[in-house]
């Protein structure tokens, strides 16, 4: 999910820097601005932390696979209630 991601988040600013606001009101302009920025800057932030659980995820999927391949089985506890006297 964070590879699709990364590729939108490419795509919007691409699509701002082609596609600039103009306007005679300096106020309009700065407004645009400000959102450009949110918007880019909340897509970009939602990608990394995309990204970081991407790689936690796969570490963490790591270690258990390294732990269950190295650890040796164990057997079964019995039950102490169970055991005849």
């Amino acid at each position: 999910m964070a590879f699709p991601l990364a590729k939108l988040s490419s795509k919007i600013a691409q699509s701002f820097a082609e596609h600039p606001f103009t306007s005679d009101n300096q106020t309009a302009v700065k407004i645009a601005i400000a959102l450009k920025t949110l918007v880019v800057g909340l897509s970009t932030l939602a990608t990394g932390i995309f990204c970081m659980a991407a790689l936690g995820l796969s570490a963490l999927s790591a270690q258990i696979l390294w732990q269950n391949l190295t650890s040796s089985p164990t057997p079964p506890e019995s039950d102490p209630v169970d055991q005849p006297e």
